[in-house]
């Protein structure tokens, strides 16, 4: 299934912004602003955090994003090392049904992530190596999420407000869940998730 554009008319998100559709599949959304030469670029997808199966997996979207991201494809480097080459910035956030992935890089190279990006996450690659990074780097991030009290208290709140929703779970699991997933898992979440048709 797609995903709608928007919420807000075209006329509603502000002064000349764009909408349309890349050459290779997914919606863009191209909205100028001023202030510092520097573009936010990120892809965002509709997929439950926790996995497309009956039994959650918490942290499983987001490892399958953080893997794709350190995984080298046969030709080239991985996302996470081009974006990191050009000066720039890679972000994950998830959420109960949704993903993002962004950078933020030089003006001049938005044209060259954004290629970069859709050709990263259009054909996911999963690698083992890029698998193992993933999970060393989704572990550290829920072991500094636990000690964060803002997190540890939304975490709590958001269990208790939808114990019978997906967003009970939080974003990160435990990292003891994070070292229980298997690399079969992220590479069937990333394709059926990180679809070119699925993405804006």
């Amino acid at each position: 299934t797609g995903v709608q554009t928007c919420a807000l008319p075209i006329s509603q998100l502000g002064r000349n912004v764009s909408v349309g559709s890349l050459a290779n599949g997914g919606t863009y959304i191209i909205a100028p602003v001023d202030g510092a030469p520097v573009a936010a670029v990120a892809l965002w997808y509709r997929a439950p955090s926790t996995g497309f199966g009956p039994n959650a997996i918490p942290s499983l979207a987001r490892l399958a994003a953080q893997t794709v991201i350190a995984s080298k494809p046969l030709v080239g480097e991985a996302l996470g090392t081009d974006i990191a080459n050009l000066g720039g910035r890679l972000t994950v956030s998830v959420y109960s049904d949704s993903i993002e992935i962004a950078a933020l890089v030089p003006a001049p190279s938005a044209r060259t992530v954004v290629k970069a990006m859709t050709t990263a996450f259009f054909a996911p690659v999963v690698s083992t190596d890029g698998f193992r990074q993933g999970q060393t780097d989704v572990a550290r991030e829920a072991l500094f999420d636990g000690y964060d009290p803002a997190a540890v208290v939304r975490n709590a709140v958001f269990s208790h407000l939808f114990a019978s929703a997906p967003q009970r779970y939080p974003p990160l699991g435990a990292p003891k869940e994070v070292s229980g997933i298997a690399q079969a898992d992220v590479l069937a979440f990333a394709a059926r998730a990180f679809r070119s048709e699925n993405a804006i």
